[in-house]
């Protein structure tokens, strides 16, 4: 997705989500939605997302050194997406 100079900023407001792709060591894929996004630097275009402790997103990133920062954008709104998950065993808690 080419960004016009000076554009950068548009990705970041309002608070957008990504998505964060990652392969564990063993080659197993993980895909994770974030909205704490922030821009580190304009030149070059680098943002930051914040990740918790003992996310799978975090050890498999630490462990491979690779990860994939994906926006949502317009265009997938409009197209709307279908995401197929697996239940791998792990409790999954949603306390607020």
């Amino acid at each position: 997705m080419p960004i016009e100079k000076g554009k950068f900023y548009e990705l970041l407001a309002p608070r957008m989500t990504v998505c964060v792709s990652t392969l564990s060591s063993e080659g197993k894929s993980n895909l994770a939605p974030y909205s704490f996004v922030t821009p580190l630097s304009f030149n070059p275009p680098l943002v930051g997302v914040a990740v918790g402790g003992g996310k799978d997103t975090l050890v498999n990133a630490r462990e491979t050194q690779e990860f994939v920062i994906s926006p949502l954008t317009k265009d997938w709104m409009k197209k709307g997406f279908k995401l197929k998950f697996r239940w791998i065993g792990r409790k999954v808690s949603l306390k607020r």
